[in-house]
């Protein structure tokens, strides 16, 4: 009896009623609109990439919040703090650029450069008042326009620290005497505070709780006891985490995610689709040399393609399209057919897919001429042969399933092909996942409901 390399299952969640999706090589499944395709390819990114980015996960929900209220407060405080313009403007704009550092991804070290800018910043707000004295009072009297709610939002911050996050790993100090505290010392208070406990990080992140896997999960999809009651992996036959679990085993089979929706992704943002700014990320990385004189990126360049995409820095940070007649397009402006090839040639140029990568492709075909579709499957089954790359795939097309199937028979890569069909389950817009092995006639039976439709409405007497 085979035992699956990774198994989802997944059990009264949105609309899935049950489902046990084998991720052996490349995994296929196909249902109606609305049958929970896309749940799954969400689940199985954010799962993936929040045990693979565990500290980077423990930052954006312990320690953000608390720089994001450094930013807004010292905002205020430049804006009411009576200086000259042009020292006023400087200040504004470096409190502005780290705000917007802050909405982005940063890493521990990008963390403790925050903090040190932040004291950087008090430190010249000191010295613009020309004083050697420690006098605070006397060094900011000049701030009584200041509003309250600065003030005393700080002060909440630095006293109930500890209960702004469910479940936070990191203990944070008891702060006394904050109400005679000057703006200084609480800002320095709190960066003092958050810069001891990032060094805790590491010994954070090896424990691998759960409770921060369902936080992250919670934030996401609102549902906090996902993991175990909606959720379970397992991995060559071992159970990842569950319910009763305190620790998450990391997996194994492959360490990283990458989610891709639709073309229209590249070179977009979404504050609904993090998975587009990762994307994004991963398109613009520099390439990686020894993977460009490989058959499928040939293939890619020669006879799809017929060019070269890349990511172009500069005065406008854009991604080019070169075609080989010696033409160059801003992407944008190109079909969104290339937009699906272009992402392809870019993550296996820049070594962005690996043995290691789950790659998860929600309807690819969507966009693609029908002989697109056979080539993009050509693609898919060939990166699993010849790199090992997973694959998720969710599909509506006859093409793609059909193309799917009979490549990876000639490449001999069907043994670890899976196809899954959703039917509607036992409650209302609910649906069971039904394994379905290399067998695709089933699949075929559900698209023919289409062609039946047609006889209906275009039948004539």
């Amino acid at each position: 009896m085979r035992t699956d390399q990774v198994k989802i299952s997944i059990k009264d969640f949105r609309a899935i009623e049950e489902a046990e999706i084998a991720l052996n090589g490349i995994t296929v499944v196909a249902g109606e609109n609305g049958c929970g395709k896309s749940t799954i390819s969400k689940l199985l990114y954010y799962v993936v990439q929040s045990m693979s980015n565990y500290e980077q996960i423990i930052i954006d929900l312990q320690l953000k919040p608390y720089v994001r209220i450094i930013c807004d407060s010292l905002l205020s405080l430049i804006s009411y703090y009576k200086i000259d313009s042009e020292q006023k403007n400087q200040l504004q704009r470096l409190a502005e650029v780290l705000y917007v550092s802050i909405k982005i991804s940063f890493i521990k070290t990008n963390l403790l450069t925050f903090v040190e800018n932040i004291k950087l910043i008090l430190l010249s707000i000191k010295q613009l008042e020309k004083t050697d004295s420690p006098d605070y009072d006397k060094v900011y009297e000049h701030i009584k326009n200041l509003p309250d709610w600065t003030r005393n939002r700080l002060i909440n911050l630095l006293e109930h620290i500890d209960t702004l996050e469910r479940f936070s790993l990191l203990e944070f100090e008891e702060f006394e005497d904050t109400d005679s505290k000057n703006i200084v010392e609480l800002f320095q208070m709190l960066c003092d505070n958050i810069n001891t406990k990032t060094t805790k990080l590491e010994e954070i992140s090896n424990s691998k709780n759960n409770l921060i896997l369902k936080e992250y999960l919670f934030s996401i999809f609102g549902h906090f006891d996902i993991i175990g009651k909606h959720i379970n992996i397992s991995e060559y036959g071992n159970t990842i985490f569950d319910e009763n679990s305190f620790r998450f085993i990391p997996l194994d089979y492959f360490n990283n995610a990458i989610y891709i929706d639709t073309p229209m992704a590249i070179d977009a943002s979404s504050a609904d689709c993090s998975y587009w700014d990762d994307l994004n990320s991963l398109l613009k990385k520099q390439y990686n040399n020894h993977i460009l004189d490989s058959e499928i990126s040939s293939l890619l360049k020669k006879n799809i393609l017929k060019g070269e995409i890349k990511f172009q820095k500069g005065t406008f940070n854009r991604f080019t399209y070169k075609r080989d007649d010696g033409e160059e397009f801003n992407l944008r402006d190109c079909a969104t057919g290339v937009k699906s090839f272009a992402m392809l040639q870019l993550l296996l140029n820049n070594g962005s897919l690996t043995h290691k990568t789950l790659l998860i492709l929600d309807e690819p075909e969507a966009h693609l001429h029908p002989q697109w579709i056979i080539e993009y499957a050509r693609l898919l089954v060939l990166l699993n042969k010849e790199i090992g790359v997973k694959f998720f795939i969710a599909s509506h097309s006859p093409d793609m399933v059909s193309a799917l199937k009979y490549i990876s028979e000639k490449e001999k890569k069907d043994k670890n092909l899976n196809f899954y069909i959703a039917k509607k389950g036992k409650k209302p817009f609910q649906y069971k996942y039904k394994h379905l092995g290399t067998d695709i006639g089933e699949i075929f039976d559900s698209y023919n409901i289409s062609y039946e439709k047609l006889d209906k409405y275009g039948a004539t007497e």
